[in-house]
């Protein structure tokens, strides 16, 4: 997990802020699985790793095809470390958090099922950490 913190720290819950769950759609890493958990009505999507490391992408909600890079945070919920200095709103709960970081998802293959691959950074800082790469975990026929 402190890898996973490191690098860009996210990506269970409040899901009643949440619109439909693509819990199909799962991706393996070095740190975990990471599912996608939802899409908000803010149009940003959340990306899920054990439960507590959360990915909050804006502009990827309902994207499954087309998808690019996309700019967002991480968060790790649940714990009351102050890792910034600044507390953000954690856009699914409503609850502030001192343990963020900015990320970067670039998407390595436009459609679903696509890989990915990660990069963050602390509170403010550029996404510029060790990437994290994803690929796709397909469902067994």
């Amino acid at each position: 997990m402190a890898r996973f913190k490191r690098t860009f720290a996210v990506i269970s819950s409040a899901l009643t802020l949440s619109m439909p769950v693509f819990a199909d759609e799962i991706w393996s890493t070095t740190a975990g699985e990471v599912v996608y958990e939802a899409d908000l009505p803010n149009g940003m999507a959340v990306f899920d790793l054990n439960g507590v490391n959360k990915m909050f992408l804006p502009g990827l909600a309902g994207q499954h095809t087309g998808r690019g890079s996309y700019n967002g945070v991480w968060i790790i919920t649940g714990s009351d470390a102050a890792n910034c200095d600044i507390a953000i709103l954690n856009p699914q709960t409503g609850e502030f958090t001192q343990n963020w970081g900015r990320v970067r998802l670039s998407f390595l293959d436009p459609d679903y099922p696509g890989r990915w691959v990660a990069t963050g950074g602390d509170c403010m800082e550029t996404p510029d950490q060790q990437p994290i790469f994803a690929e796709p975990v397909l469902p067994e026929n």
